[in-house]
């Protein structure tokens, strides 16, 4: 997919007037923009955040999900007919149910005992941070930013290529489209999201730069 943003000229000249006076060469501007870009759309992506808040949204959507699929029926109840008492079970039942952005189709409970419960309620738990790993464009070391592990382990599942240009560099990101490209998880919508404070978040970041730069050398800068 491709997003292009038009508009915010005043921010535009900013950023390119910072760029020279940081005396940063095309190509390593091209680099920090895109890391720029690049924490932007993995914010983006559900469930939205970076932090530890985000991961527990993310664990809390997936077991209100399998509590709309499952009935709790005491640990006594293993042996009876249509009680789930496997993990393998309780995935079969789930997979069934998905709909195509991964959601929980509402319906008819299947009854399950708790201790099964559990562990498959932690076993889907952690593919929390699937669709933003994917977007994050694997480990390339020009992409500066630091992401938490849940959002890390899934950084193979994407990549990113950098190509050198008249403009000093392009970058191209690809993701796992079965993790992403719903609306609901990041689509469209949410990469225009991102696109659309890119310049904004990169003034942001060419400002503290500026800051630290005037620091170094001494100069007083008002807060």
């Amino acid at each position: 997919m491709s997003v292009k943003v038009t508009g915010q000229r005043k921010v535009e000249r900013e950023i390119r007037a910072l760029q020279k006076r940081l005396g940063f060469s095309a190509g390593t501007f091209a680099d920090m923009a895109a890391s720029v870009v690049r924490k932007a759309v993995v914010r983006n992506a559900q469930p939205f955040g970076l932090g530890k808040k985000a991961l527990e949204s993310g664990k809390g959507a997936i077991r209100k999900d399998l509590f709309d699929l499952f009935q709790l029926v005491p640990e006594k109840a293993r042996g009876s007919a249509g009680v789930i008492t496997s993990v393998t079970a309780a995935r079969v039942w789930h997979q069934q149910r998905r709909t195509r952005n991964g959601r929980a189709r509402r319906g008819a409970k299947k009854k399950i005992i708790p201790s099964v419960f559990r562990m498959y309620v932690d076993e889907v738990q952690k593919r929390v941070g699937m669709a933003k790993g994917s977007v994050m464009g694997g480990g390339d070391a020009r992409l500066q930013g630091r992401f938490a592990a849940w959002i890390k382990r899934w950084s193979g599942s994407g990549d990113a290529g950098r190509r050198t240009s008249i403009f000093g560099a392009i970058w191209t990101f690809r993701s796992e489209a079965k993790h992403a490209a719903s609306d609901r998880v990041l689509g469209v919508r949410g990469v225009k999201r991102a696109m659309a404070w890119k310049d904004i978040n990169l003034r942001r970041v060419l400002r503290a730069r500026m800051k630290r730069e005037l620091k170094k050398g001494g100069v007083r800068v008002n807060r």
